[in-house]
């Protein structure tokens, strides 16, 4: 927001405005615009000032009639026109946000902020070339614009070109050292790439990033750190900034004889995604005799044959990728939802900001981000005892559904690709030991990559067979290897393949090696479901405990260690002795069969039950609290 003085006030008005604004005492700063704009009625500069106010205070309708009154009072001032390009940004309505940026750049077009706006903009709905762009000419103009630098690493980073993600935020933390947001994403990037180099100082740094001053996106850290306080603390702050602009307006739940509950899903996965491998079949099961499902996304994805199953089991599907929030709001304020359900939290593509507006009277926090939210507009998150024990409790703002098993759907219907493959097509020795880890490269630390290659050099004639996730990865990775003297062709990389083939893959593997600050999730799922034992480390933090559920409910406890000694033990007491990972194999077999883990009818009956109770008890207007479904 820009606030600089075009007009003729007097110089002590000026002067008690700006230091009121730069107290942050917006109270008393509305007060005193609302006394003295009867003094100077055509005033654009009091007008941009109070436009400033109701934004700060989440005002937004408001701020907007006053950056409008802004423009026809001067149509010439550019900042006018930025301010109102803000919000739009803010409520997705990138359409007016990128009318109101021509504008300002049609008055200015060396204005250096409404370049950078734009950019953002035009990252917002996937449009990269024309923010790189703009980002460009914006930092041209300014060359000390951190927030340009920034913002153009961030998009180098969504479309992958990482090396040059890197460069720019180096640059940025240049110009502003202790720039949080940039030091959090180029410590995720680093851990991408697997370049461990500033490995000795994340410490220090997760010490102080996103808890004091610039709030940073929660899921940077995840990997950084298993430290459960400092993520709820981290999320808080970012959830502050976030939903600073959202209403308090809780609608009742619309109460009818032989009324169906009213569901909406809010995802950009509703593709071929991990989160739909997962949940399909709970969609799929959903009792829709009790249920209404609403499916609302916002992935750019159009043709998917996952999409297409979606659509058959939902009572509505809507594509909301090019609609505003304000537009989302409506439509779930249309369809009177009783349940809002986000399954994106603090990950790539999420909407998250929709729940501050109250889409319904319950909204959950569920699966597909590994933590609390930090806000105060979900009411409920979905987990489970072994995520979250008592002692951890208290680093979740939300009220607690602990299910009775894990807290992760699974779909017992998921088809293992039956055209046959061997270790050959994959590049592995047909008589090698195989230890897999397909979990994304940034879950790997100098932890556990020190036991692997101390693993290997205890195990003759094996091997690790990896997930490519970049080819920067893959060499990083290698050289480590190299550094504790291990050939690096006993690191093998595995492409993406499809869904099918990747599950039939599994079976060229003898043991699933599990991270330990973020554990494999859906990969942990895939692994077992295709008959590949997960060895994990049990951590502190929700993400440091998702294999540990999931062992836990397929009834594998031994396979759960407490310490990285342990689990260093269990390794290689597994990779030694073929007749005990055998009869762990034969275990998990059986118990595919018979425990909860893939029991996707009876998962559903306690999810449905969970949700029938919280529904009821906001009917009665009773306060929530912790649920534990038995």
């Amino acid at each position: 927001m820009t606030t600089e003085n075009k007009n003729n006030i007097p110089k002590d008005i000026i002067q008690k405005i700006t230091q009121l604004f730069n107290e942050n005492n917006f109270e008393d700063l509305e007060k005193y615009l609302n006394k003295i704009i009867r003094n100077y009625p055509n005033s654009f500069f009091l007008h941009n000032v109070i436009g400033t106010v109701f934004f700060s205070k989440g005002n937004l309708s408001n701020a907007i009639k006053s950056f409008k009154k802004v423009t026809q009072l001067n149509p010439k001032y550019s900042d006018a026109y930025n301010n109102l390009a803000v919000i739009y940004q803010k409520i997705g309505d990138h359409k007016n946000s990128i009318i109101s940026l021509k504008s300002a750049l049609k008055i200015d077009e060396n204005y250096p902020e409404g370049h950078n706006n734009l950019g953002v903009t035009y990252k917002q709905i996937g449009e990269f070339a024309l923010a790189i762009e703009h980002f460009k000419k914006a930092i041209d103009l300014k060359p000390d614009f951190f927030e340009a630098f920034n913002n153009l690493a961030s998009t180098f980073q969504r479309i992958g070109k990482l090396d040059l993600a890197i460069k720019f935020y180096e640059k940025t933390l240049k110009i502003k050292p202790n720039f949080s947001q940039s030091l959090s994403q180029l410590l995720h990037l680093k851990r991408q790439i697997c370049n461990w180099n500033d490995d000795f100082d994340i410490e220090k740094h997760c010490n102080k990033i996103g808890l004091t001053g610039d709030a940073i996106q929660p899921f940077s850290t995840l990997s950084l750190e298993d430290n459960p306080e400092r993520q709820m603390l981290r999320s808080i702050q970012f959830a502050n900034q976030k939903f600073r602009q959202s209403s308090n307006f809780v609608r009742k739940i619309i109460s009818s004889e032989n009324k169906k509950i009213k569901v909406g899903y809010f995802s950009s996965d509703f593709q071929s995604h991990a989160t739909l491998y997962l949940m399909m079949g709970l969609l799929k099961s959903h009792n829709k005799e009790i249920f209404k499902i609403y499916i609302y996304s916002y992935g750019k994805e159009k043709s998917d044959s996952w999409r297409k199953l979606v659509k058959d089991n939902a009572t509505s599907f809507y594509d909301v990728a090019n609609y505003s929030n304000e537009k989302i709001l409506k439509l779930a304020k249309e369809e009177e939802l009783d349940i809002a359900i986000d399954l994106k939290g603090y990950t790539q593509n999420t909407r998250i900001e929709l729940f501050g507006y109250r889409l319904a009277p319950i909204q959950i926090s569920y699966l597909g981000y590994p933590g609390t939210s930090g806000s105060k507009y979900f009411d409920y998150l979905i987990a489970d005892k072994v995520l979250i024990p008592n002692d951890y409790r208290k680093y979740y703002t939300e009220k607690i559904i602990f299910l009775p098993n894990s807290y992760q759907p699974n779909d017992n219907t998921r088809e293992i690709s039956r055209f046959k493959t061997n270790r050959e097509e994959f590049y592995l020795p047909s008589d090698s030991f195989v230890f897999c880890s397909f979990n994304s490269n940034y879950k790997i630390s100098i932890n556990e990559f020190d036991i692997w290659m101390r693993v290997l050099k205890k195990i003759d004639n094996s091997v690790l067979w990896l997930l490519k996730s970049n080819s920067w990865a893959e060499i990083n990775l290698k050289d480590e290897a190299k550094k504790r003297k291990i050939d690096e062709n006993r690191l093998i990389f595995a492409e993406k393949v499809s869904p099918e083939k990747h599950l039939e893959r599994h079976n060229h593997a003898d043991l699933f090696l599990d991270t330990f600050n973020c554990n494999a999730h859906t990969t942990a799922s895939d692994a077992l479901w295709s008959g590949l034992p997960v060895v994990t480390k049990i951590g502190k933090q929700f993400a440091a405990r998702v294999a540990s559920s999931l062992l836990t409910a397929i009834g594998l406890p031994e396979l759960i260690t407490k310490n990285e000694s342990d689990y260093e033990k269990l390794i290689i007491n597994l990779g030694q002795n073929r007749q005990n990972l055998e009869q762990i194999k034969n275990k998990l077999k059986q118990n595919s069969k018979t425990y909860p883990l893939f029991d996707t009818k009876l998962y559903t009956n306690k999810f449905e039950k969970a949700l029938r109770t919280i529904y009821e008890n906001k009917k009665q207007n009773l306060d929530a609290n912790d649920l534990i479904i038995n």
